[in-house]
């Protein structure tokens, strides 16, 4: 059964890759006259721009439509680097106008250290299947640390932890 369905999963991608190379030929005339089209629109642009400058008016129109330029805003190129040296160079409090701090959590730091404080719970990163079975809502789980020499265990809150079944995939050896 294994293999049979494998062999057929093969046999249809030679046949869609047949049919891929078959469309290419098939398509080969419409493609150059899409190419020589797209070509006469690029010209037929070129046409319009340089009319458009020869007016001198930021408009021209017509019964068909109408050609422009839109006014773009400035483009404003910063040196992060050069920048922040500068910033850091005033005073703080007119700095601080233009300074945003941002913090992120190191979840691969707290996901590594919930798993090994919780042995019960995690082995190699994944759910028991103790914690699985457990019919416990919201199952809690504590990170130890020290402070001021004295060993501390803390509850982790704000992390919800959800089983994913295995998921289905296959190759081909080629």
């Amino acid at each position: 059964m294994l293999e049979e369905s494998l062999k057929v999963i093969k046999d249809c991608e030679l046949d869609i890759e047949l049919l891929k190379r078959q469309n290419e030929i098939l398509c080969k005339d419409n493609n150059i006259k899409i190419k020589e089209l797209t070509e006469n629109i690029e010209q037929s642009e070129l046409l319009l721009e340089t009319e458009l400058k020869k007016s001198g008016k930021d408009k021209l129109e017509c019964k068909i439509g109408y050609c422009s330029y839109r006014k773009m805003p400035d483009s404003w190129i910063y040196d992060e680097k050069e920048l922040a040296l500068w910033l850091n160079s005033l005073p703080q409090d007119m700095s601080s106008k233009y300074i945003k701090i941002t913090t992120s959590i190191k979840k691969a730091d707290l996901k590594k250290e919930i798993s090994e404080h919780n042995p019960d719970s995690f082995t190699d990163g994944k759910m028991t299947q103790k914690f699985l079975d457990s019919d416990v809502v919201g199952h809690e789980m504590f990170i130890n640390y020290i402070d001021n020499l004295t060993a501390t265990t803390t509850s982790v809150h704000g992390i919800k932890v959800e089983h994913q079944d295995s998921k289905f995939s296959y190759k081909i050896k080629r």
